[in-house]
């Protein structure tokens, strides 16, 4: 077995590491990146609030046929819930596999024609009661990130 001044000049020769340099520093790592469900929990949760705030506001009005609505309204995007939150959460798990991300991109894509299409979206919007609901703006600003990313990590795969 070689002595242990030779091993140290090997390694420094072979591998390059010189026995008692400081070692460099480490990059700082890449940040990681956002996953889909947290891009549309953020734009639904605040959907969710202004939802919340105007079912209560017809509530308070007193009037039956209002108290009925506001019902409606809180349950406003049960539509899309249940379908693309459970796309994104696979696709989270798994965004390299193209079945997921097929699976998400069609789950967006079925989301957002709903919400162009509802015209209890359009209804809500632009509701005469004093208070600000911007589901379309903020949900469909979400669902054109979401597919925008989502569809790049088709080109990241190749």
């Amino acid at each position: 077995m070689p002595d242990s001044a030779a091993r140290r000049e090997w390694v420094t020769r072979v591998l390059g590491y010189q026995f008692g340099a400081p070692a460099a520093p480490r990059p700082p790592p890449l940040p990681s990146p956002v996953k889909a469900i947290s891009v549309w929990q953020t734009a639904k949760d605040a959907v969710d609030d202004q939802l919340r705030a105007l079912s209560d506001k017809l509530r308070t009005a007193g009037i039956p046929t209002l108290i009925a609505v506001s019902d409606e309204v809180e349950t406003l995007l049960s539509q899309v819930r249940v379908g693309l939150v459970a796309a994104l959460l696979e696709y989270d798990g798994a965004p390299a596999d193209p079945k997921r991300r097929d699976a998400a991109l069609s789950a967006i894509a079925a989301s957002s024609d709903w919400l162009a299409s509802d015209a209890r979206v359009r209804a809500v919007d632009t509701n005469p009661f004093g208070v600000t609901v911007s589901a379309r703006a903020t949900l469909g600003a979400a669902l054109r990130r979401l597919q925008r990313d989502v569809a790049a990590t088709a080109g990241a795969e190749a």
